[in-house]
């Protein structure tokens, strides 16, 4: 792959991020409007996911 072509790929990565936050950003502002305490065990979920470490695989030590 060329400086280039890798460019282009970070650029759209990039922008393509870019359109997904401004998506999200606006679902949250809706469900804030919508349910509260929802949103809320949502959010709590997502927390905990991400807290809560995955089981260690062997495979990752190669």
């Amino acid at each position: 792959m060329t400086v280039e072509q890798m460019s282009f790929v970070a650029e759209y990565v990039k922008a393509r991020i870019g359109r997904l936050n401004q998506a999200l950003q606006a679902k949250l502002a809706d469900l804030l409007d919508e349910d509260q305490p929802a949103l809320e065990q949502g959010l709590n979920a997502l927390l905990l996911a991400e807290l809560v470490p995955e089981p260690w695989n062997p495979a990752w030590d190669m």
